[in-house]
C-alpha cells in the first residue's frame, strides 16, 4: 500500500530511509548519504530534494554537526517497503487490542511478550527480527516512552495514552487518520486555550481600571505554533502568567518568565529551517545546546530581529541570569518593578520583530531557505 501521492524520485530516497529500519538499524540516516540517491543536476537541486521530504514524511534533526532524517508514519507507508510495514502495524495493533481485553488497566508491554505473542502471518518473531519493532512502535505512536531493560525483557514500552482509541484501529490508513484528527484537535485546543487566556486576563485589566499590560502580547504571538502548536500553548501560558506576575508585584518570577518567554519565540522561528540556524554555531547542537544569545545571533544573523531587538533580548537574557541567587548577590542586582518592567517593554522589542518577519514575508523566505 503506497502513497499515490507520492513521486518515483521520493519513493527511492524514503526506500533508503525505510529499508534502514527493516533491517533494524538506527532510522537517522545523513542528509549527505540521502543526497547519494536524490535526483537533482547539482549539490543545491539534491538539498533540496531531499529537504522536501520534510515534515510530512520524514523529520530533521541535528547532531555533530550533521543533519539526520527519520521516516514519519507516512513515509514509513509510502516507500516500496510498505507492505511489510503495514503488516507489522496491524500486528502491533492487535497485540496491543488483546492485550488491552485481558488487562485493560497494564502499565507496559516488554520485549518478551511481544516475543511470544506478536503474531506475523501465524508465526512469532525472532529476536533480530524484532529489532525492527522498535522504530516502528515510536514512529506510529504504539508507546508512551520506552526504556532498556537489564535482563531477558531487553526492552519494554509505555501503555499508549490514546489506547481507547487504538483498540478501534486496525489498519494502517486508519491510524494515519487518527493521528491526523488528533494534531487537528491538538492546533483547536491550543487556539481556545490562547483565546481564552486573553478574555480571562482582558477581564483583569478592566476590573483594575487598565494599566500596563503584556496582554497585548498574545495576539502579537498569534504567527507562533505553524509547525508546533504545543509550544503556542506553553508561550501562551507563560505569557498570561507573566501578567499576573506584573500585577501581584511578584517581579523576579515576571524577570524569568520574560527570559522564558524570549527564548520560546526565537524557537518557534529558528526551528522553521533547523538547517540553516545551526549553521551560525556548529560547534553546539541545535537547538539542545543553544542558548538565548545563539538564538539571538542566529535570528539578527538572518534578518528576522533588527540589531536593536538582538541587544533588547540581550538584556533580558543578562538580567535573567542575574536573578539566580549567588549572582543577585554578588552583582547588586535591584529586583524591583522598575527592572521588571524594562524587562517587559525589551522582550516585547523582540515579539514585535518576529511579528512583522511573519506578517511581511521575511519568515517565510527564512523556512524555504
Amino acid at each position: 500500500m503506497t502513497d499515490a501521492g507520492v513521486s518515483d524520485e521520493q519513493r527511492a530516497v524514503l526506500d533508503v530511509l525505510v529499508g534502514r529500519v527493516l533491517d533494524g538499524l538506527s532510522p537517522f540516516v545523513n542528509a549527505i548519504d540521502l543526497r547519494k540517491v536524490a535526483p537533482g543536476a547539482d549539490r543545491d537541486a539534491k538539498k533540496a530534494f531531499v529537504a522536501s521530504l520534510v515534515p510530512e514524511l520524514a523529520t530533521l534533526s541535528e547532531g555533530g554537526g550533521d543533519q539526520f532524517l527519520t521516516p514519519t508514519l507516512k513515509g514509513l507507508l509510502a516507500s516500496n517497503h510498505a507492505g511489510l510495514v503495514a503488516v507489522w502495524i496491524q500486528a502491533l495493533l492487535q497485540f496491543l487490542r488483546q492485550k488491552y481485553e485481558d488487562e485493560g488497566a497494564f502499565v507496559r508491554y516488554t520485549w518478551k511478550e511481544l516475543k511470544e505473542k506478536l503474531s506475523l502471518g501465524g508465526a512469532h518473531p525472532t529476536d533480530e527480527k524484532l529489532g525492527r519493532a522498535i522504530t516502528i512502535i515510536r514512529t506510529a505512536g504504539l508507546e508512551n516512552g520506552s526504556c532498556t531493560l537489564a535482563t531477558d525483557d531487553r526492552y519494554f514500552w509505555g501503555r499508549p495514552v490514546d489506547i481507547e482509541d487504538l483498540i478501534d484501529i486496525q489498519y494502517p490508513a486508519q491510524l494515519i487518520a487518527l493521528r491526523e484528527r488528533q494534531a487537528e484537535t491538538l492546533q483547536r485546543q491550543a487556539e481556545a486555550a490562547a483565546a481564552a487566556s486573553r478574555a480571562a486576563n482582558a477581564s483583569i485589566v478592566q476590573a483594575r481600571g487598565g494599566g500596563p499590560s503584556v496582554l497585548d502580547l498574545l495576539d502579537t504571538v498569534d504567527y507562533v505554533g505553524k509547525q508546533s502548536p504545543e509550544l503556542r500553548i506553553v508561550i501562551g501560558a507563560d505569557i498570561s502568567e507573566l501578567e499576573r506576575a506584573l500585577r501581584t508585584e511578584l517581579w523576579k518570577a515576571a524577570m524569568l518568565l520574560c527570559g522564558s518567554v524570549l527564548e520560546a519565540v526565537l524557537l518557534d522561528a529558528l526551528c522553521r529551517n533547523t538547517a540553516v540556524a545551526s549553521s551560525y554555531n556548529n560547534k553546539r547542537r541545535f537547538p539542545d545546546d543553544w542558548g538565548i544569545a545563539d538564538l539571538l545571533d542566529a535570528a539578527a544573523g538572518e534578518g528576522l530581529i533588527s540589531a536593536t531587538a538582538k541587544q533588547a533580548g540581550i538584556a533580558v537574557k543578562d538580567h535573567r541570569d542575574l536573578i539566580h541567587p549567588q549572582r543577585q548577590v554578588r552583582d547588586g542586582v535591584v529586583v524591583d518593578g522598575d527592572t521588571a518592567g524594562a524587562m517587559t517593554h525589551l522582550l516585547k522589542l523582540v515579539v514585535r520583530d518576529l511579528a512583522s518577519s511573519s506578517a511581511d514575508g521575511r519568515l517565510d523566505a527564512y523556512t524555504k531557505k
